[in-house]
């Protein structure tokens, strides 16, 4: 049954999940570079992976009584596009490794 309580719950379930899963990832992919001296060659993917942390973030905590609308949902569906601009822009014009 689809009501605004489930779909709530659906959203903020996916919220956490890709919030936790690029936390982890971030995680064994910094520990790799330092453990195995790797060289540092992903300051662009790195800064886009923690601003869209932060937004998706902020979503979730300031989402009036619980519930997710669709100005929400379009700022997460945006977010991928957003992404890939920033990472060329800062790759081929701001010189980011």
């Amino acid at each position: 049954k689809l009501t605004n309580k489930t779909l709530t719950v659906a959203l903020s379930t996916l919220y956490g999940a890709a919030v936790m899963n690029s936390t982890f990832c971030m995680a064994i992919f910094a520990g790799l570079v330092y453990f195995r001296d790797l060289e540092w060659n992903y300051s662009a993917e790195v800064v886009i992976i923690v601003i869209v942390m932060y937004v998706l973030g902020g979503i979730g905590i300031f989402a009036k009584d619980g519930i997710f609308t669709v100005t929400d949902a379009a700022i997460a569906l945006f977010m991928l596009p957003f992404s890939l601009v920033f990472v060329y822009v800062c790759q081929n014009y701001l010189g980011m490794p």
